[in-house]
């Protein structure tokens, strides 16, 4: 095995002899922050529409519309 496997043993050991209410808070706190990234991330990739026409006559919007 390699450092990454050493390592990955090392965090699996200190894991494993935590207490189950540290194990829960460990997992929810995990979840929580990794949902947080994702959300982050999905509110900076949706669309930002904005209005691009306002106060126009319907004459106008008319002839928008047929271009």
């Amino acid at each position: 095995m390699g450092v990454l496997g050493n390592f990955l043993n090392q965090i699996k050991q200190v894991f494993g002899s935590l207490p189950a209410a540290k194990k829960i808070t460990f997992i929810v706190l995990f979840v929580a922050v990794v949902g947080g990234f994702a959300l982050i991330i999905f509110l900076n990739n949706r669309p930002n529409y904005r209005i691009l026409y306002s106060y126009i006559s319907i004459e106008d919007l008319q002839a928008i519309k047929t271009k």
